[in-house]
């Protein structure tokens, strides 16, 4: 696994199979800027920050850490997981990271996290199947998730309930992202089918569906929010759709 920074000045990488570290190398000189070294288990996953000041690591000696990216030294270690996370987000401004529990008896609870105090701050709990995937709105004020149970949930970040539960697929939800202006939510499900959510109301406003009835395992907006590209699972085609 490797990801460069929002920026692209540094690369991270787990540098072997079963590495206990994630090195972040100097695009431009090739040295080693940083080793993010203290986990005593392999790195599975990691996270950027979308400003890049901070890393998040899970590993299998279950426990998230994060790492200042300008010293290299450990911020936080977050324990408690019967598991390690393997979904994380962060709010864009990185004071937020949301991680699926990594629990055994509560395998479907969504943990969050303040990243300047290392406090836990709620669990979100509401999915009923296994959730496939988290996601931060672009003014940060809510986080989407969505799974198994065919629901996208729309949390707002200070509650404990969520505002909207979006249901209008039959079966998984895949991939849910948020138009560029936020005012929108397109949500791909193993059904086939793209539906467009109004987020202020909760409303559903289109289902865009390809004859083939594919799965759709990755939706994205164009940059201008007026159009959205999707990657079918078995057909190996990108459609780009209109509006």
């Amino acid at each position: 696994m490797a990801e460069f920074s929002p920026d692209g000045t540094l690369l991270a990488a787990i540098s072997e199979e079963g590495a206990n570290d994630v090195t972040c190398w100097d695009v431009d000189t090739g040295e080693v800027a940083f080793k993010f070294q203290g986990h005593s288990r392999e790195v599975c996953t990691f996270l950027w920050s979308m400003d890049g000041s901070t890393l998040v690591t899970s590993a299998y000696d279950r426990t998230l850490r994060l790492w200042d990216t300008a010293s290299g030294l450990a911020r936080h270690r977050f324990k408690g997981f019967d598991e390690p996370p393997d979904l994380l987000a962060f709010n864009p401004s990185g004071d937020l990271l949301a991680c699926v529990a990594g629990l055994r008896k509560d395998p479907y609870v969504i943990r969050l996290w303040d990243t300047g105090t290392g406090k836990e701050l709620n669990r979100l709990r509401d999915h009923r199947a296994l959730v496939n995937g988290l996601a931060f709105s672009p003014d940060g004020a809510m986080l989407a998730s969505w799974g198994d149970d065919g629901v996208v949930n729309l949390w707002p970040i200070d509650a404990g309930a969520p505002e909207w539960s979006l249901e209008g697929h039959e079966g998984a939800i895949l991939d849910a992202v948020f138009s560029p202006a936020g005012d929108l939510l397109a949500s791909a499900g193993e059904d086939g089918t793209i539906v467009l959510w109004d987020i202020e109301t909760g409303r559903q406003l289109h289902v865009l569906q390809d004859s083939n009835g594919v799965a759709v395992v990755r939706v994205l907006f164009r940059p201008n929010g007026r159009g959205l590209v999707s990657l079918g699972e078995d057909d190996a085609l990108v459609r780009v759709w209109q509006i």
